[in-house]
């Protein structure tokens, strides 16, 4: 499974894939790693894509379905794995989409370093899409948020996020759920998710 990383400069990409790669390091086996590589192919040479490959022998290499589906994610600092896993599966429930479509995860480039979202992917075997607030600002979506954008400089994370990664330069892609917000009492943060389809 691969991690690619979008930020705005190659120096940035290097130190959020050195944090991520040590934190892996002294929590699994090396051999779980084969390799990383760097994609250079973006319109804007500033961009960078850095793919960091979490499989593991054991892991299943082909699949009997198309994993199109890509859950758009903001959240608060903070907030918990658990609350993250807990809003997705039940946007899926209520939706009625099919977790095993899921190619991946997309946010905003600002939570690079996340440890909970990361394990998360890696647990889940998803790719995790990063894109710059100003990428993400380009989109437009149906619940833009003035709230949003004073806090991360974008009107969207989720929904903009799920879109950008579902498109990724190909035909287009469709929103198939608006953004929806997550609050537990009993668990710290808020999560926001909006899922998006490759056409």
């Amino acid at each position: 499974m691969f991690l690619p990383i979008l930020s705005l400069g190659a120096s940035y990409c290097a130190r959020q894939v050195q944090y991520i790669v040590f934190n892996f390091w002294e929590q699994y086996s090396i051999d779980q790693f084969s390799g990383i590589a760097i994609n250079d192919n973006f319109p804007n040479s500033n961009h960078r894509r850095l793919l960091i490959n979490f499989t593991t022998k054991s892991q299943a290499k082909d699949s009997d379905y198309r994993q199109n589906l890509w859950v758009g994610i903001g959240f608060k600092q903070g907030t918990s794995a658990q609350l993250m896993v807990i809003a997705i599966e039940q946007v899926f429930q209520k939706y009625l989409l099919d977790e095993s479509a899921i190619a991946g995860i997309a946010t905003i480039d600002t939570k690079a370093s996340d440890t909970a979202l990361i394990e998360i992917c890696h647990q889940r075997h998803w790719l995790l899409q990063m894109f710059s607030a100003a990428k993400l600002s380009t989109v437009i979506v149906p619940n833009p948020s003035a709230i949003i954008t004073t806090a991360t400089g974008t009107p969207s994370v989720a929904e903009a996020a799920a879109i950008l990664a579902a498109d990724n330069g190909k035909l287009g892609a469709k929103l198939l759920v608006p953004k929806n917000i997550f609050r537990l009492s009993e668990l710290p943060g808020v999560v926001t998710v909006a899922v998006a389809q490759e056409i």
